[in-house]
């Protein structure tokens, strides 16, 4: 994929054959790119805890890291509410991880 922002790459984790009508074999592609999403989305939820984060920004696809991200962060924030009432500080805890 080739953006204004830059060009990023991803593997799709075997050969695709494009035979056939039009229609089917797009189908197909859909089904590659979200199976190559979910298999680097899941090597990247393992990775980001064996490598600083400023390594593992870089590593995978910015949807991928984004989407690792933002589920890291809705994590932490809903623990921080869950322990506000015993501690009053949780939510700046939160913001430091």
């Amino acid at each position: 994929m080739e953006t204004c922002v830059g060009k990023e790459v991803v593997q799709f984790p075997k050969p695709l054959k494009l035979n056939g009508k039009v229609e089917n074999y797009l189908m197909d592609v859909i089904d590659c790119m979200k199976s190559s999403l979910n298999i680097i989305a899941a090597k990247s939820v393992v990775a980001q805890h064996s490598m600083p984060k400023a390594d593992w920004l870089k590593t995978d696809p910015a949807q991928i890291t984004l989407l690792i991200n933002m589920c890291n962060w809705s994590r932490n924030v809903e623990g921080a509410f869950s322990t506000l009432k015993s501690n009053p500080n949780s939510m700046q805890n939160a913001l430091q991880d």
